[in-house]
């Protein structure tokens, strides 16, 4: 177990000034080595450092007329159809979409992944998670589970929730539905009064950055993984595919860190950064643990550091922050890449990541002062 525990950074800090771990497809325990993407239960996930998870979920079929919310890891190749089905967990009949894949894996069901982040808070009660959802069906459903198994565990205070703190969100789960997902779900106020919350990426790739909004119901973030999944694009070995999930995500950190929007003017977009590398081949547990070893752990923290020194830069700017000014150094903390994607999570990797936040304000500043002299 590690001692990745959150609220001993002090219970007055926002989660918009913290770095955690995040896990990428978090359900997907089971698998192929080029599919499996995780190697413990959400439960395990959180005590070992994850704080934020990212939820995949379809309705499989498991026969005898039986569905069950399962997440789910596809590049592709869903098919899917509308059917009255007994769904587990629910002891009701309903008519749902039922998926089938025809490529990729299933993974844990949705009521017990719930169950064990429900477990996880009430045992450690400085602690809070938070479940991302995002391309799903049948999310009305996925609502309703949330809302049932959760209980009195899920975060219900409507609002701004990047600049909640962590006395705020102590033994709670957040629960967050796209924006189009939550739509999707027919019933806004009446899921909305009950803990079904949103999220937003502020860079739109097609439309451009979106403007940070106060009053926004959720979560708001800058942030994008993947890689390239054709071979014939670059060198297709492992050190290749690490070496292309870090052109990915300083190419995709750049809207966060520029001054292209009035999006990346406020302090309390959190800056999502994935140190991942997902594909079609190879075996992605033996990539992973070559990611998290030695140079290779110094790469992510210089890209960590390198956005965090752009984006200080940037942003203080904007907000008239003496950057060489110690004073500052607390306002300048709120400057971070603070959500790192991994696969399998594991003590270690959440450890390291942890550890990030113990960069003192004044390190900040003397990091600052040492770019600006070059």
């Amino acid at each position: 177990m590690s001692n990745c525990f959150y609220g001993q950074l002090g219970m007055d800090k926002r989660l918009r000034d913290i770095v955690i771990a995040g896990s990428h497809d978090a359900g997907i325990t089971e698998g192929g080595g080029n599919a499996k993407t995780q190697s413990q239960n959400i439960y395990h996930q959180a005590m070992s450092g994850v704080r934020f998870f990212d939820l995949r979920i379809h309705a499989r079929s498991i026969g005898g007329g039986r569905a069950r919310l399962s997440a789910y890891h596809a590049g592709g190749g869903i098919i899917k159809g509308k059917k009255t089905v007994e769904l587990e967990g629910s002891g009701e009949t309903v008519k749902v979409t039922r998926s089938k894949l025809t490529v990729g894996t299933w993974g844990m069901g949705l009521k017990g992944m719930l169950e064990q982040a429900k477990q996880f808070v009430t045992n450690y009660k400085s602690e809070f998670l938070i479940f991302k959802f995002d391309k799903c069906s049948n999310w009305s459903l996925i609502a309703d589970y949330c809302i049932d198994y959760l209980g009195d565990t899920i975060f219900v205070d409507q609002g701004d929730i990047n600049r909640r703190t962590l006395q705020d969100v102590k033994g709670k789960v957040i629960v967050l539905f796209s924006e189009k997902g939550f739509a999707e779900t027919g019933h806004l106020t009446y899921y909305a009064a009950r803990g079904i919350k949103k999220w937003r990426n502020v860079y739109d790739k097609e439309n451009g950055p979106k403007a940070y909004d106060s009053r926004f119901d959720g979560l708001q973030y800058s942030g994008k993984g993947g890689t390239t999944l054709n071979p014939f694009k670059m060198k297709w070995t492992m050190k290749g595919k690490i070496k292309d999930n870090e052109k990915t995500q300083l190419k995709r950190m750049k809207p966060m860190i520029e001054a292209n929007g009035v999006m990346s003017h406020s302090s309390d977009v959190l800056g999502m950064m994935y140190w991942t590398s997902t594909g079609y081949f190879e075996n992605i547990q033996k990539r992973n643990t070559k990611m998290w070893e030695g140079a290779n752990v110094d790469r992510m923290k210089g890209l960590w550091e390198g956005g965090l020194y752009d984006s200080i830069r940037e942003r203080s700017e904007h907000n008239r922050i003496k950057r060489t000014n110690y004073a500052s150094g607390p306002q300048l903390k709120a400057f971070i890449p603070n959500i790192i994607m991994m696969d399998f999570a594991n003590d270690t990797q959440c450890t390291i990541v942890y550890d990030l936040n113990t960069i003192a304000s004044t390190a900040l500043v003397d990091m600052l002062a040492g770019h600006e002299d070059d």
